[in-house]
């Protein structure tokens, strides 16, 4: 009967493991690649991917992005991908803002749903103050419903185009909604563990009468 027990904690496990580790598909979020494949740069010369910046090393991995403000003044750094995602899905990452200039020059960077709008992180050198910073921040928002989407995390110069600041970004995935069959199988399988537990309970309480 222990094999009962072996053959339901294994498939608990299993089934643990698929609805932590369901992901959809966001191509290279922790820019293990060395580069930015699966990314689009604008201007590509001002985003990098680096192992660190002054005191900040990735989240995860190797790697991440640094996006740094130049392109004009007033005119964002950006990079974006764009993805599908089914209602129930969460876009999880992490970013940091480095202000390398000071007030009034409130140069500031985001990271945001391009559909909507939806901010999902910001900051500027009024929020950090002069030559301020951000420690890595995370961010998440779980989709309401189905649909294709683009993420695009932004850094500009505000004022004049002198002490670019920067935007870091890493670690950046999209986990999926379980399947409710999913759901309903790993119900089913710690139901029936349960079951069994309680019914070899009795089992031994009787024989010890």
């Amino acid at each position: 009967m222990n094999r009962v027990i072996v053959v339901l904690l294994i498939l608990i496990i299993n089934l643990t493991t698929s609805l932590k580790q369901a992901q959809a598909s966001i191509i290279n979020g922790s820019f293990e690649t060395g580069d930015l494949t699966g990314w689009t740069a604008s201007p590509a010369g001002l985003v990098s991917v680096v192992s660190s910046y002054d005191t900040f090393t990735p989240v995860h991995g190797n790697f991440f992005a640094l996006l740094e403000a130049g392109a004009d003044t007033g005119v964002y750094t950006t990079l974006s991908q764009t993805f599908s995602a089914n209602a129930g899905d969460t876009i999880l990452g992490w970013a940091f803002f480095q202000a390398n200039d000071y007030m009034p020059y409130d140069d500031d960077a985001y990271v945001r749903i391009v559909q909507g709008n939806l901010i999902l992180f910001s900051s500027s050198v009024s929020a950090v103050g002069d030559y301020g910073f951000t420690p890595w921040t995370f961010f998440a928002y779980t989709f309401p419903s189905s649909g294709t989407f683009t993420i695009e995390a932004g850094v500009r110069n505000v004022e004049d185009n002198d002490l670019s600041s920067v935007l870091g970004l890493d670690y950046v995935r999209l986990v999926a909604a379980p399947e409710p069959s999913s759901l309903a199988a790993f119900s089913l399988a710690v139901t029936a563990f349960a079951g069994y537990v309680g019914w070899r309970r009795c089992r031994d309480r009787s024989r010890e009468e």
